[in-house]
């Protein structure tokens, strides 16, 4: 059976939460319907605009933070046909240098997003959607969609905008949209109850296994976010917090409380570093003694946190937990750049040793430097190859 999705919008398409006025959070609300029942859809929110807006449109930003208004409001609309889905995305968990920042982008993924899930689960399906910029930009968005969603996915659906005041649908979907983007921004699930049995909604996308989204459109592949990286990482750092929250020694505390910090911040601003001093600082002001000397703090607190397993990547700019390949490939660089010279400084020590005692002494055959001649096999230069050049932060 065909079904018909009217869509609407809350919140503002800014994703660089921080800047005055924008929202943390952006929803889109949707009301679902059997195609067929569009009719008696119509009728039971005219009812509703009579009862609760004078007959006029019905608008959650009309409602404001009224909020026995909008429980009225909305115990009228859980009486209309159909069932409401709602996808709200947290703007923090964003990264505010991908392509998202651009509102039109940013749109365009949300909705194929929202409509993604729709499409997925009905194969007719008709997205009525509230009207948006040009006639270039609305096909811009089907075109969008259709790239995304081909083949049999979006054989049978369409895309089609039009003003909220010309539907009273969309209007729906505007209150179902504000409704969840106020829930969301108060932390007040009880605005919700009106229509919880009749409301698909999950919670704020992204969640905590990804704290991003893998769509962006970054040319070189190697600094793309990479799923199984983040994984890694994510799984890392909570075990590591969760083996060591309760120890009491001062290195425990303070490891503890470093990748804590950063692991808020990576799911928070995954693209950003926090910088060396203002983490020492940090440390500093909660445990005595690890953190006062540059040196300290790597030795007590940065090295052993990465020998139990966290991968804490560094830069010039800071520190902060991977998200794709380049920085991975950073830190052999980075370890090859401190490693190589040292081996073969080591190498030439140990045949300097050999011609000086005629053969009789070689380092690399006592036991507890075997791995020295795995390692080099003899020829340094060609087991320990020359660092290539990333602009890429390495593990320090």
């Amino acid at each position: 059976m065909q079904k018909r999705a009217y869509i609407d919008e809350a919140g503002n398409k800014d994703i660089d939460v921080p800047k005055g006025g924008a929202s943390t959070f952006y929803v889109l609300g949707c009301l679902l319907i059997d195609a067929d029942g569009a009719a008696a859809m119509e009728d039971a929110v005219e009812k509703v605009a009579k009862a609760c807006f004078s007959g006029g449109r019905l608008k959650s930003s009309s409602i404001a933070d009224n909020d026995d208004r909008r429980l009225r409001v909305l115990q009228a609309i859980a009486a209309v046909p159909g069932q409401f889905y709602a996808l709200a995305i947290d703007k923090r968990r964003l990264d505010r240098n991908s392509g998202l920042r651009f509102p039109r982008s940013f749109y365009k993924w949300v909705l194929s997003n929202a409509g993604g899930e729709l499409l997925r689960s009905f194969d007719d399906l008709d997205l009525v959607v509230d009207d948006h910029g040009s006639e270039e930009f609305r096909e811009g968005v089907r075109d969008y969609m259709r790239r995304r969603y081909s083949g049999e996915l979006f054989a049978r659906s369409r895309v089609t905008f039009t003003p909220s005041g010309k539907s009273r649908g969309v209007q729906v979907a505007d209150v179902v949209a504000g409704t969840v983007l106020k829930s969301l921004e108060r932390v007040d699930p009880r605005l919700l109850d009106p229509i919880g049995e009749k409301l698909i909604f999950t919670g704020a996308w992204p969640r905590g296994a990804f704290p991003y989204h893998l769509d962006r459109d970054v040319p070189d592949a190697e600094k793309r976010p990479d799923r199984r990286i983040v994984d890694l990482v994510l799984r890392r750092a909570r075990v590591f917090i969760e083996a060591h929250a309760s120890r009491k020694d001062d290195e425990a505390r303070a490891q503890v409380l470093v990748v804590q910090h950063l692991l808020d911040r990576y799911l928070a601003e995954p693209a950003s570093y926090v910088q060396g001093a203002a983490i020492r600082r940090l440390v500093r002001m909660q445990v005595l003694g690890v953190a006062d000397k540059s040196r300290s703090f790597m030795t007590r607190v940065i090295a052993p946190t990465r020998d139990a397993g966290v991968p804490i990547a560094g830069s010039p700019k800071g520190y902060k937990l991977p998200t794709c390949m380049a920085e991975v490939l950073g830190h052999f660089d980075q370890t090859c750049n401190k490693v190589r010279p040292m081996i073969s400084r080591m190498h030439r020590f140990r045949d300097d040793v050999r011609l000086a005692t005629g053969g009789e002494v070689d380092l690399y055959r006592r036991p507890e430097f075997e791995f020295l001649q795995r390692l080099v096999a003899g020829t340094p230069d060609r087991a320990m190859p020359r660092s290539v050049d990333r602009d890429q932060g390495a593990f320090l």
